[in-house]
């Protein structure tokens, strides 16, 4: 499927970089690497244990290439419309699409770590911010942004959900911090690494996700 307005460009590293909320074309060809049985090094092993996203990645990372998706400015207007939205996170027709639009496309990034802070998690376990948060945009970016539905966006919909039952009085009276992190985490990283499609599909392309977890 291609959309109009494809959002990828070139950037000054000269490698190809989506804006996260587009919708660009997506390449199934992608979906049918198969690897073969007598490839040798470090390299290849990696690449045939991750996904083409987690390898794109990790080679950026390499060859000293920032990732341009965690990299997020925004003007006070569209930070300050973001806050608001936050101070009514706990609502259930809470605006996932305009959260992620005021967050510059960073909406699960922008949510965890406001719902961290919310039920006290960072304080409880003495978490370390910046690892947080570089945990929290490793999460995001293994998600990926051209499916039209499994992407980071759905991800934060979910953990916004989750965290409005958490909040439900006859369960929060039972939940112990560790519950409320685990519950988050799950929420939020429930469908990292999608392809884009279902099991017999990548089971017939003989993709290599298959054969690693059949």
């Amino acid at each position: 499927l291609c959309f109009a307005g494809d959002a990828r460009v070139r950037g000054q590293t000269g490698v190809l970089s989506e804006r996260r909320g587009s919708y660009p074309f997506i390449d199934f060809r992608l979906l049918n690497n198969t690897t073969l049985s007598g490839e040798i090094g470090t390299k290849k092993k990696v690449k045939r244990l991750l996904s083409f996203q987690r390898y794109f990645h990790a080679s950026r990372l390499l060859r000293g290439i920032v990732p341009q998706a965690s990299l997020y400015l925004l003007d006070e207007d569209y930070l300050g419309q973001a806050r608001h939205m936050l101070s009514k996170v706990g609502m259930w027709d809470f605006d996932i699409f305009l959260f992620d639009r005021l967050t510059n496309g960073n909406s699960l990034v922008t949510l965890l770590c406001h719902l961290f802070n919310v039920h006290g998690l960072i304080h409880h376990f003495q978490l370390d911010m910046v690892t947080l948060h570089r945990f929290l945009v490793m999460v995001q970016e293994d998600y990926h942004s051209q499916n039209p539905y499994h992407n980071a966006v759905h991800a934060a919909d979910v953990t916004q959900a989750m965290h409005c039952y958490l909040r439900e009085p006859k369960l929060a009276n039972f939940l112990t911090p560790s519950d409320v992190m685990l519950g988050l985490l799950a929420a939020a990283a429930h469908d990292v690494d999608h392809p884009g499609v279902n099991q017999p599909f990548l089971i017939k392309t003989k993709h290599h996700l298959a054969s690693l977890y059949q």
